[in-house]
């Protein structure tokens, strides 16, 4: 008997034809891969389910009356004229585009399937529009644009791709709901059919026989009763293993939509059994042990009752959705596979990744992801899941497995029966056990370089089907591979360049000379001091020091004519000029450029300078300081020859002035001139030392310790000397290491600098501040600091707020006598004898100073590493008169006659020589007619230690003193050798020594 469709059945509203909560998932998972927002409506605007909208859309359009009627009317009206399978796309009334598919229940348009709210990326948006929505409708402007900008904008290419799989899912869901709509009328038939005709129940049961759900009738007990032929279909059991079964059987595996094995109490006939209420739409899984395979379903069971009210059977239908779902997991393992090859991750990590992954979503027990190594014919394990024993960078021969056939052919292999394949050779095949066997090739630009494998041990009748979603996740791999390999091609090709520039520091620029502006690089515009890429010729050309201005320009014209006349560029050299940034520092570039020219013949004209600088000032300031430091030792060497012969003149002088005084009575009126003779020695005396600090401090025996105390004794006896309107200010780090020093040498550098900075203040108020700190220097330091060694050092610098200077008086600032002070206010020689005693230290000097900005001098000291030696002790004179005999030296007559006289007052028997030869022949002829040898260093002929050589040859050991007016390490380092017992500075030599014999003689007789 035939029936016409229930009305009520064809005019549900579509959340009564759907299951919103299986589509949710279905919806989530989608937006999940893709990102893309999703959502479902009915014709009437209300929205069933959504992913996500976007924050322009929840936050304004949706909530305002006007927008909200142009988002309605682009959900709804847009996909009525399209036809199932297909979608179609429209800009809503506020401007974002929606995507639509529509649904169907058979030939009824029921709701649409929307995506949308984006931007093309290839559009360009009108921001006036949307910050005129936002004033007429009274959003908030900033927080409405900022939505809108958070809108995501999509290629044409991925909507069309994401769409096609919607509109295909929008299918899927009306077949499902014209299904369920079928199944409907037709459970509805059968109720009424039950109820009214008990008779037609054979014709009842043709007709669940051939529905294409199945349908399963479980009793009270959950036995079955019956089953259709799509059932036993579905469930993967013939009807002979139906009957009578109890749904808890546990030979039964039944999975849920996440695919988490359901108990026994959650199948869909316990569930009613136990709550005697209807469930619809629930999704589950079939896990087939035999096959491996899953087969999933969209399961509705309800209660039918006695007339009395009791259980008496529960019908179960299922409607087949595994092509679906298989579909579904396809795009999600590709997707979420695929986006671990695109994660900043190490290679290893992503093939790690990758093969569980494979493991997990497409069901597989054992991957692996190989590397074929092509020279050595092997296969190297990246990437392994579920493989006992095998671990990345293992590796096989191509021979021994089945991966290495597919590498060296480049063939796709699919086996669901391997044991039985002829040739079931392959050692890892065996030891796993392996029935089903997929792998396919990586290949790169034409040429195999790794397989992926899925593999299991029973045999996978799907096997086949995931063949082409491992060639997809292949061809991802091989993408991703050549993007890293071609970015780390990159970033090696740009990394050499960078290193290349950084090394040279290299700035590039152009100077259009059509335009007259100039671009650089950001280098570039360091070393010209602008911050913006492009900047007008002039505006580069005021930067350039004046006086280098007109060489500039000569040689750019230069090389435009040197080019025109073809001249090479190799030949036409580079330029070095100055250039002055806005801070008012003054920087040197080197600079070599090229001409590009447009046109030919008697039209060609130069259009272009193309341009590389270099900032070679650290080179010219190293230039400066060696020069500085050659011209100081040249000027040393020269006032140490000088002062060895001024000495002996001021010796002869005091010497005489000392026994002429002596020789006279007291209140003698020639006495006082001889004591005013004396006081200009003292002052000659001095002079000369101070000649002699710049070149080479005098080498005194060093102490080790802090050096705060040693500078704070001099600030003690400058403050009173100072004006009092000029502040001193200390800042002494505690934690500072001890330094070898000369405290009386450290005491006249600081005077000498602290004298210069008050000079600079001058008689207005000022500030002086010294700090002591501690710094570890590096190669950067050598070119301010010329002569400083690297390590750690114990930094004194003195800081004044005075005149400063200008360039000009800093290459000069060293100079031995030169001064800016008027005459009669200095020497000249203050910063000189700073740097000699810094040399003496082994140390260094560094000055900075500008005009009207201050000067900062730092006294770089070597950090101690040990104590140094004390010095030895010379025990003083006990005014004992001597009577030993000494032999003197000395090729200056006036000095040899001064020391037999101040000898010979002292008790000493003292025999001189000036010739140097006749004194050695003297002694070797009766040695041991002298106790003691005193010699000069510088005599004609033969050396002082010439003579000390002979002496020492004709008697060991006799006591040997040599004098000279100007000592250097390389004499000290002689007389150390030779034994010599002291060597002595002149002009104090004749009091000195006669402590020195008297040290000697006594020392001796001990």
């Amino acid at each position: 008997m035939g029936s016409e469709p229930d009305p009520g059945l064809s005019n549900r509203p579509l959340g009564q034809i759907l299951d919103v909560a299986v589509l949710r998932t279905l919806v989530d998972g989608a937006f999940e891969l893709t990102g893309i927002p999703a959502a479902i409506v009915d014709l009437d605007g209300n929205v069933l389910l959504k992913s996500e909208w976007q924050d322009v859309c929840g936050r304004f359009h949706r909530l305002h009356p006007e927008t909200r009627a142009a988002c309605v009317e682009s959900d709804t009206l847009p996909a009525r004229k399209v036809p199932p399978g297909t979608y179609c796309e429209s800009r809503c009334g506020n401007g974002l585009w929606d995507v639509s598919a529509p649904l169907f229940e058979a030939d009824r348009h029921v709701g649409n399937l929307f995506v949308g709210q984006f931007f093309y990326e290839d559009e360009t948006l009108d921001l006036d529009a949307f910050r005129e929505r936002a004033r007429r409708l009274g959003f908030d402007e900033a927080a409405y644009l900022a939505a809108v900008g958070r809108v995501p904008r999509w290629s044409r290419e991925r909507v069309a791709t994401v769409m096609g799989y919607y509109a295909a899912v929008a299918g899927v869901l009306s077949a499902v709901a014209t299904r369920t709509s079928e199944l409907g009328r037709m459970l509805a038939e059968k109720e009424r059919l039950v109820a009214s005709l008990e008779e037609s129940e054979e014709q009842y049961r043709q007709l669940v026989e051939n529905l294409q759900a199945g349908v399963v009738v479980h009793g009270p007990d959950t036995r079955i009763l019956f089953a259709n032929p799509q059932a036993c279909r579905i469930l993967g059991l013939s009807h002979d293993q139906l009957l009578g079964k109890e749904a808890v059987d546990p030979a039964w595996s039944f999975l849920s939509a996440q695919g988490r094995r359901l108990e026994a109490a959650e199948y869909p006939v316990s569930r009613v059994v136990a709550t005697g209420e209807p469930l619809e739409n629930l999704v589950i899984g079939m896990h087939d042990p035999a096959s491996g395979e899953d087969s999933w379903a969209v399961a509705t069971a309800f209660p039918e009752r006695t007339p009395q009210g009791h259980l008496r059977q529960v019908v179960v239908s299922f409607v087949d959705i595994t092509a679906q779902r298989r579909a579904q997991g396809e795009l999600s393992a590709i997707a979420r596979i695929s986006r671990h090859f695109q994660q900043a991750l190490p290679v290893s990590e992503i093939y790690a990744h990758a093969a569980e992954s494979l493991s997990s979503l497409l069901r597989f027990p054992l991957v692996g992801i190989e590397l074929y190594d092509r020279e050595k014919g092997e296969m190297v394990f990246a990437g392994v899941a579920g493989m006992p024993g095998v671990e990345p960078g293992m590796r096989v021969p191509v021979a021994e497995t089945l991966s290495g056939v597919v590498a060296t052919t480049g063939t796709a292999c699919c086996e669901v029966r391997a044991r039985t394949r002829e040739g079931y050779r392959h050692e890892s095949l065996r030891r796993l056990a392996v029935e089903t066997f997929l792998c396919v090739p990586v290949v790169l630009r034409g040429e195999v370089v790794g397989t992926i494998a899925l593999a299991d041990r029973v045999s996978r009748r799907d096997a086949r089907y995931w063949l082409g979603s491992l060639t997809t996740v292949s061809q991802a791999l091989a993408q991703e591979l050549a993007r890293r390999k071609a970015e780390d091609a990159l970033r090696e090709s740009e990394g050499r360049l960078r290193l290349a520039a950084d090394a040279a520091d290299l700035g590039i620029w152009f100077n259009d000379l059509r335009t007259g502006r100039v671009r650089g690089d950001e280098r570039a515009k360091r070393q010209f001091g602008v911050e913006v890429e492009e900047v007008p010729f002039e505006e580069v050309l005021a930067r350039i020091h004046p006086d280098d201005v007109p060489l500039l320009v000569g040689a750019v014209n230069e090389a435009i004519g040197g080019a025109a006349r073809g001249i090479p560029e190799d030949e036409r050299g580079s330029l070095e000029y100055r250039i002055v940034r806005p801070d008012g520092e003054i920087r040197w570039l080197s600079v070599f450029v090229r001409i590009q020219y447009a046109g030919e013949g008697s039209e060609r004209r130069a259009v272009a300078i193309v341009g590389t600088s270099q900032d070679v000032t650290a080179r010219k300031r190293a230039e400066e300081a060696q020069l500085r430091t050659q011209k100081l030792e040249a000027l040393g060497t020269l006032a140490g020859g000088v002062a060895h012969d001024f000495n002996n003149v001021l010796m002869a002088i005091r010497g005489n002035a000392t026994l002429a005084a002596e020789e006279l009575p007291v209140g003698h009126p020639v006495r006082d001139l001889v004591a005013e003779i004396d006081r200009a020695g003292l002052r000659a005396v001095a002079l000369v030392k101070q000649i002699l600090a710049f070149a080479r401090p005098e080498e005194r025996a060093l102490a080790v310790g802090s050096l705060a105390p040693v500078v704070d004794e001099a600030l003690r006896l400058l403050r009173a000397t100072l004006p009092a309107e000029i502040a001193i200010r200390t800042a002494w780090n505690e934690a500072l290491p001890p330094v070898a020093v000369d405290p009386g040498q450290v005491h006249q550098a600081v005077v000498n600098l602290v004298t210069n900075a008050a000079h600079a203040i001058g008689r207005r108020p000022g500030r002086i501040d010294l700090e002591l700190s501690l710094r570890d220097v590096g190669e950067e330091s050598a070119t301010a600091a010329p002569g400083i060694g690297s390590g750690r050092h114990v930094c004194l610098s003195v800081r004044d707020d005075g005149c400063g200077m200008d360039p000009a008086t800093r290459a000069r600032a060293f100079d031995p006598f030169f001064t800016t002070k008027r005459t009669g206010e200095g020497t000249g020689l203050g910063l000189s004898i700073v740097h000699g005693i810094m040399r003496a230290h082994g140390g260094a000097v560094e000055l900075r100073s500008k005009p009207e900005r201050g000067t900062t001098v730092t006294l770089y000291f070597p950090a101690a590493e040990a104590p140094a030696e004390p010095a030895p002790v010379v025990p003083p004179q006990d005014g004992r008169r001597r009577t030993e005999r000494i032999l003197v030296v000395d090729d200056d007559e006036a000095v040899a006659i001064l020391s037999r006289r101040s000898l010979g007052r002292l008790g000493y028997v003292v025999t001189t020589f000036t010739d140097p030869a006749e004194a050695v022949a003297a002694f070797t002829g009766a040695p041991e007619a002298y106790d003691a040898v005193v010699t000069d260093i510088s005599m004609p002929g033969m050396t002082g230690f010439d003579v000390a050589a002979a002496i020492l040859a004709a008697r060991p050991g006799v006591p040997l003193v040599i004098t000279s007016g100007y000592i250097r390490p390389e004499d000290e380092a002689a007389a150390a050798r030779l034994g010599v017992k002291a060597l002595i500075a002149k002009p104090d030599t004749v009091d000195d020594l006669a402590g020195v014999l008297d040290g000697i003689f006594r020392a001796g007789a001990a």
